[in-house]
């Protein structure tokens, strides 16, 4: 995760102009640590009271600032979540705002769009991770898996494809200046069968981690976005900047 973040985070210094950052549905608060050591200024929003506590307590883990980094208990469509430091961050304009693994569960995810198009500055950018599902290589071994659409999962409400997602992008008023992706897990399938075992799930990550790990990050950045103009892998990762 640190190596993947600080790619993701690389790339989108290169469309910003300053560095504040809203992390949004920021969890356990990985994203918002690797942040600030590579020099933004994060704060988060996060329904789960637990997630938020640990997330804030990275800043200390990390050893690299005094202080909290500010998280936020409620959702995106609170005017006022219950504040734990300094003020809310819904009346604010940032830099950038992330949102990873976090569309696929909301109802209205088009009105969440405009709202961090609403929230960032005019030179800002929005980092946007969903899983790439329904996808050709996901159709090609669906009737050789022992179960067959795995992707589907009872809290995804939304699934997209590359030009799903770009469409509902436009429609909030962004245009998609960077995509990557992450590794095509689905390649593993025809030499062993992860969808219904925690082993075989377990094997593949490793592999995955021990091929990113071996890569530079420059190596790494070039074969995944190479992958996602090629419409292939496991999320896409993109980069929106507002119209």
């Amino acid at each position: 995760l640190d190596a993947r973040h600080g790619d993701w985070l690389l790339v989108l210094e290169r469309h910003t102009l300053g560095r504040t950052l809203l992390d949004v549905g920021c969890g356990y608060g990985f994203f918002m640590a690797k942040a600030k050591v590579c020099g933004w200024t994060p704060c988060g929003i996060e329904p789960s009271s637990e997630a938020a506590q640990h997330a804030m307590k990275q800043a200390v883990n990390i050893g690299q600032w005094v202080g909290h980094m500010p998280v936020y208990v409620g959702s995106w469509e609170d005017s006022e979540p219950s504040l734990l430091y300094v003020l809310p961050p819904v009346h604010l304009q940032f830099d950038a705002i992330s949102v990873l693994w976090l569309m696929e569960h909301l109802p209205d995810p088009l009105a969440f769009l405009r709202w961090c198009h609403a929230h960032l500055y005019g030179g800002g950018a929005l980092l946007l991770v969903v899983p790439n599902d329904f996808s050709a290589a996901q159709w090609k071994v669906n009737d050789t898996v022992s179960k067959p659409f795995w992707w589907i999962h009872h809290t995804h409400l939304n699934y997209w494809t590359p030009a799903t997602l770009g469409n509902l992008l436009g429609r909030a008023g962004f245009r998609i200046v960077d995509r990557f992706t992450a590794f095509p897990m689905e390649s593993f399938l025809p030499r062993f069968d992860y969808t219904d075992s925690h082993e075989a799930g377990q094997k593949a990550h490793a592999d995955v981690k021990a091929f990113d790990l071996d890569m530079t990050r420059e190596q790494r950045l070039a074969y995944y976005c190479k992958l996602a103009q090629l419409g292939e892998g496991r999320e896409l990762i993109v980069v929106a900047k507002p119209e």
